[in-house]
């Protein structure tokens, strides 16, 4: 086309869009537009994209070559063939696995992890997911009813509830597989649902730290008010389970023994205590002021490790009973959110000068737990155990390193060792907490510029 130089791909800001369709057009067709402008003609050429060959095409031609392969490693004798396979086939196979084992875990885990972020809002996700589960049941629902239709005149179907509970059995199983012994194991093991799992987890943990990290002081105060509401229920459903027994030839002679070994109040149990001062003292006493600052640094730090700790050693904590499974998740995850939201709440007031209150709640509360373990243990019975904090004279230490430190020093020289131990680790986990706040919102701590004089 003769005339002034003229580029139908440029992108302006008036139809950038317009360009960019056509150009997609064009090259969706396999065809590569290119604009030249020479001796006062302006030239459009078309190169064609070269055919690459389709999926499905490469997929068939590994299935032909496998075959192929197979074929001639079967008509070798069976020496050589054995051998190609034990020190050739099976090592590649295996590492090869390995590898798409590797990979495949951290893909489904940000992957799930970016789709519910770059959702931008949590009403928005919490719509998605009700029209999701409407649909889906819906639609299973008539799906079902339409096969059983159909499948009337040729099978015979039989009504009633079947006797066997192999069927629950199963679905019982499947929901306890979904929640990780700890933190590492699904993606040690490739398990789908639990990577899923835990990486919902981390990204409401996510939603809830951007949405409400400059929440109001009465929505933080309802946020910990509901979440130890939630936590109390499930501890009064944990402590029932645990001391009722249940006799199922005849329920009448079920009986009662609480078990006080389970008594709620570990470090991990702490949150049920802590919790009702964050959310009701009030600000404007100084003393309940100070009381409650220290149970915000406290759940920022020792409670977050508390319920942290049962994810990446969770010991005995999970057991058969699927509803104290789910209390385990519920409370220890409920601690790790409230922890790093309370971390990123008072982010702009987390300062180290005030990071010696949380070693004051901290050793109010080891301080009544040794008050606990020298009177509660005359009230019980001689057989049963009651040990607080692990820190009881009476009973061995069963927690990781600690127990070894039990056994090898006196009980005098053991307790200021688990004290200084945890407050070292509450000392870590603050400092964390903190480099990481500044590093993410250095933009809130950044000095204004002082204007030059003129």
């Amino acid at each position: 086309v003769p005339g002034a130089a003229l580029d139908p791909f440029a992108s302006t800001e008036s139809d950038s869009e317009d360009d960019q369709l056509l150009t997609n057009v064009l090259l969706r067709r396999g065809q590569r537009p290119k604009w030249k402008y020479a001796r006062g003609i302006n030239t459009i050429t078309y190169t064609p994209a070269k055919k690459s060959i389709p999926e499905w095409g490469k997929l068939l031609i590994a299935i032909i070559a496998a075959v192929v392969l197979g074929l001639a490693v079967r008509a070798l004798p069976a020496n050589i063939s054995a051998t190609l396979q034990q020190g050739v086939v099976s090592p590649l196979l295996d590492t090869f696995l390995g590898f798409l084992n590797a990979v495949a875990g951290p893909m489904i885990f940000l992957s799930v992890v970016w789709g519910i972020y770059s959702i931008g809002d949590i009403s928005t996700f919490s719509e998605l997911g009700r029209r999701i589960c409407v649909r889906f049941l819906l639609y299973l629902c008539i799906m079902t009813t339409l096969v059983a239709l159909i499948s009337m005149p040729f099978f015979s179907l039989q009504y009633g509830i079947a006797q066997s509970g192999n069927q629950y059995s199963a679905l019982y199983q499947m929901v306890l597989d979904i929640i990780p012994d700890n933190l590492f194991m699904p993606f040690t093991q490739g398990n789908t649902l639990q990577i899923m799992f835990v990486a919902i987890v981390v990204v409401l943990t996510f939603l809830v730290c951007h949405f409400f990290k400059d929440a109001k002081d009465k929505t933080y105060r309802r946020i910990v008010l509901i979440t130890w509401l939630v936590i109390v229920l499930f501890e009064v459903y944990k402590e029932i389970i645990f001391s009722f027994h249940i006799n199922e030839e005849d329920i009448l002679k079920s009986t009662w023994g609480y078990m006080w070994y389970a008594f709620p109040y570990q470090l991990c149990s702490t949150p049920l205590y802590v919790l009702p001062l964050i959310a009701f003292l009030p600000d404007s006493n100084k003393v309940c002021y100070w009381i409650r600052r220290a149970c915000m640094f406290y759940t920022a730090t020792f409670a977050f490790f508390g319920g942290l700790v049962v994810y990446i050693y969770p010991n005995d904590v999970f057991i058969d009973t699927i509803g104290i499974c789910i209390q385990t998740m519920v409370h220890h995850g409920s601690q790790v959110l409230l922890g790093i939201y309370t971390a990123v709440y008072m982010r702009k007031s987390f300062k180290i000068k005030e990071a010696w209150t949380a070693v004051c709640a901290f050793a109010v509360l080891s301080g009544i737990a040794i008050l606990l373990n020298e009177t509660v243990i005359h009230l019980i019975p001689e057989d049963t155990t009651f040990n607080m904090f692990y820190i009881s004279r009476h009973f061995d230490c069963t927690l990781p390193i600690l127990c070894d430190v039990y056994k090898a020093v006196p009980y005098a020289l053991f307790l200021p060792i688990y004290l200084l131990g945890f407050t070292l680790v509450g000392a870590i986990i603050f400092f964390s907490e903190y480099g990481i706040i500044h590093l993410v919102y250095h933009k809130e701590f950044a000095k204004p510029k002082e204007n030059e004089a003129n």
